[in-house]
């Protein structure tokens, strides 16, 4: 009889989660970007970007064995990064999957830096890095 009221309340919490937030619970650890920009972004809608799915790896973002992905309506998006890294460094590992329709680039006059850094393996697919140059990993760079 415990069992089965325990299944019900996790499908509750479950459930009313849903409800109170409008989004889906984050147990996979995934994250969808839904924003091209270079900005911090958040758990809101059109404002999640790169940025905020690799770096709130606790939070909304994807966690530790999580996929990032794009809402790219099947067009090609690039996401031009500047000022600093995007580093993913203590979010355990990531799948990055862009379906062959994401370009992520440095933004003109920018250099010496990575694109993202990591201290665990990143996995990518379908995303083409353009303009980097760094010592170490222009694109990404995992130590």
């Amino acid at each position: 009889m415990n069992k089965r009221y325990s299944g019900v309340l996790g499908v509750a919490v479950l459930l009313s989660s849903f409800l109170l937030t409008g989004t889906q619970a984050n147990a996979a650890g995934d994250c969808v970007v839904d924003n091209f920009t270079n900005d911090n972004g958040s758990d809101s809608a059109n404002d999640r970007t790169l940025r905020f799915c690799l770096v709130d790896g606790a939070g909304a973002g994807a966690g530790a064995g999580g996929t990032v992905s794009f809402q790219h309506g099947n067009a090609e998006q690039t996401i031009e990064l500047s000022g600093s890294t995007i580093d993913r460094s203590g979010n355990g590992d990531v799948t990055i999957t862009g379906g062959g329709f994401i370009t992520l680039t440095l933004a003109a006059g920018e250099t010496g830096f990575s694109m993202i850094t990591s201290d665990a393996a990143i996995e990518v697919d379908g995303v083409d890095f353009t303009g980097g140059t760094a010592y170490e990993g222009a694109a990404i760079n995992t130590f």
